[in-house]
């Protein structure tokens, strides 16, 4: 077994971890901390410990394997407009046009 020293916002934890593992270890918490130095300008008055907790839940939130897909949208595009329903809309549209002009002249 080894041992690692992570430093967490200035404060060193030493924990153990299979030979072999210091660097991936090492490299972990250097993310870990990233995360809750983030997270404390965000939250200054939080203390050490909520920041650690609010990390770890971001970190398994975007890991987290039961968290549903996004879903693909299932509407049907809307139909391309005919030649009918342009004119019958040029018509409309006008009739409009024409309702304003003569409100406002």
């Amino acid at each position: 077994m080894g041992n690692v020293t992570l430093t967490i916002r200035k404060v060193d934890y030493t924990v153990a971890c299979a030979d072999g593992d210091e660097a991936r270890v090492l490299r972990l918490a250097t993310q870990l901390n990233e995360h809750v130095s983030n997270l404390a300008q965000q939250f200054p008055r939080a203390d050490d410990t909520m920041l650690l907790v609010m990390a770890t839940l971001v970190i398994l939130d975007s890991h987290d394997s039961e968290s549903p897909p996004p879903r693909p949208s299932t509407k049907a595009p809307p139909p391309k407009p005919t030649d009918k329903d342009l004119t019958s809309l040029s018509q409309r549209l006008q009739a409009l046009i024409d309702t304003i002009k003569g409100r406002y002249s």
